[in-house]
């Protein structure tokens, strides 16, 4: 039986915002942060890279404890928390003058980020929606990419005209109101506190209590051959996959200017949303794992292009290549959790294996980074990132057991639920 009203599309357009401005800021941004300091300040890019890490390290951390309180409490407290430790955050970027600086104010938007970002955001979209999971997931997700495009092309103008010191108030304004006003007026925790059911759809069945989510405990589900073998796997994804994101813009802007450098970004934003609302839709029809394989191998062979080609055109069209696994590997990894393991404990599942994946998020900028430096050159780098890529696909596809086919702890029911 249908319900009269569901607020669930208006969750998912919160969540489009939310994941828009974290991410357009936060993750988008990076490179573009990494390019003023060096410019203005002569940092070199290794230290730079360095401090990077600690906006994924923190990020991945914390969302442990945070995927806990997800668990028991209202998210949208932690979304004003993010609201304003990402914005002091970006308003300090503009009074850097020591490198140790830096590394304070990547400290709070790792905060910001966290608190405002994937794990609170995927957990909110989760709940609300179970057979159309996949379809609300990628138009939510779409957020992640249309802050690429609205962001970094904006915020490279300002840099340009006003400097990292004249950006930063704007970068935090940005900040402020991209977060609060959905929390305010669009994020509801999930369909029971407001006496809905996910997809809008009530249970067939009367129950002789309050709506309940089902899914698997904890324990047993971190523990499975699928939760560990995905995770090791988008180690692997996320460490080549943001390293090649954040050092996009100076490896365009190093072979060819800064004008198609942020264009470069800006086609990986928008490959993204086209490729992830197509595989949004293609997810709920065909396997997740085969699916997720396909794209680890197109990541690699994007980041294999980006390496390698030198000239406007080849360089814009392995951005777009590249964005396309961008856009649907990042919207995968919660599906294929949230299907084996379902809605009632996902937010401390997926915070847990978000928290493994910062491995990846810790040592794919920094390695290309550093390896930059050494080499004076990209092509090395991109290309062991293209090789960690396809090694994420053969992990997939060798070593990993679907929950439900598997033996020992993988045999707990998946509606475990009372």
């Amino acid at each position: 039986m249908s319900e009269t009203r569901f607020d669930g599309w208006r969750v998912v357009a919160g969540a489009f915002i939310l994941l828009g401005t974290t991410s357009g800021l936060a993750f988008y941004n990076l490179g573009l942060y990494l390019t003023a300091l060096k410019d203005e300040h002569g940092f070199s890019e290794g230290p730079l890279s360095l401090a990077t890490v600690t906006v994924f390290a923190l990020g991945g951390v914390l969302g442990i404890p945070i995927g806990a309180y997800i668990q028991r409490s209202d998210p949208r407290r932690l979304f004003a928390v993010g609201a304003a430790a990402g914005a002091i955050s970006l308003y300090l970027l503009g009074s850097i003058t020591e490198i140790w600086q830096i590394y304070a104010s990547y400290a709070l938007l790792a905060l910001g980020f966290a608190t405002a970002g994937l794990v609170p955001t995927y957990s909110i979209v989760t709940r609300w929606f179970d057979r159309r999971r996949a379809v609300a997931m990628s138009i939510a997700s779409t957020g992640l990419s249309t802050g690429g495009i609205v962001f970094t092309p904006l915020f490279e103008w300002v840099i340009d005209e006003q400097g990292l010191d004249g950006a930063a108030p704007w970068l935090a304004i940005a900040w402020v109101v991209g977060i609060m006003v959905p929390t305010l007026f669009l994020i509801r925790p999930d369909p029971i506190s407001v006496g809905q059911h996910p997809d809008g759809v009530a249970p067939t069945e009367p129950s002789d209590g309050p709506p309940q989510l089902d899914g698997w405990d904890f324990e047993p589900a971190v523990h499975t051959n699928f939760f560990l073998t995905v995770s090791a796997a988008y180690i692997l994804v996320m460490g080549s996959q943001v390293g090649g994101i954040v050092h996009i813009f100076n490896l365009v802007d190093g072979r060819v200017g800064s004008d198609t450098a942020a264009t470069a970004v800006s086609i990986v934003a928008f490959s993204s949303i086209i490729a992830r609302l197509l595989g949004g839709f293609i997810a709920t029809r065909v396997a997740l794992r085969p699916f997720t394989i396909v794209f680890c191998f197109v990541q690699a062979a994007g980041l294999l292009l980006l390496g390698n080609l030198d000239g406007n055109v080849g360089l814009l069209a392995a951005a777009a290549v590249f964005g396309a696994s961008v856009g649907n590997l990042l919207m995968l990894q919660p599906l294929l959790l949230s299907g084996a393991f379902g809605a009632r404990n996902y937010p401390r599942i997926y915070a847990r294996a978000n928290a493994i994946t910062a491995i990846g998020l810790v040592t794919g900028p920094a390695a290309i980074g550093i390896l930059k430096d050494a080499l004076d050159s990209y092509r090395v780098p991109y290309a062991l990132a293209a090789l960690a890529a396809a090694g994420a696909g053969l992990v997939l596809a060798v070593l990993t057991r679907d929950p439900e086919t598997a033996g020992g702890a993988d045999a707990v029911p998946a509606a475990s639920a009372p």
